[in-house]
């Protein structure tokens, strides 16, 4: 079973009373997003850097669980 913040999040929505989780879970998602953004201006040379930097960002987005143009 994959988990993601955005699975916990749609299924926190669910719940009476969980809106504290959800908004530290929309936080979370934010620090990450923001986190792809600046691996956006990483410059690196040679395979081995290109992917790590690859893995580091496919790795956030399986988290949040949506991929860079914000699909589920």
């Amino acid at each position: 079973m994959n988990v993601s913040l955005k699975k916990i999040q749609n299924a926190l929505d669910k719940l009476d009373g969980a809106g504290d989780a959800i908004e530290e879970i929309n936080n979370a998602m934010a620090y990450l997003h923001h986190a792809i953004d600046l691996m956006d201006d990483i410059s690196v040379k040679g395979k081995d850097n290109i992917d790590a930097l690859l893995g580091c960002i496919i790795g956030v987005e399986m988290i949040i669980g949506e991929d860079t143009d914000g699909r589920d």
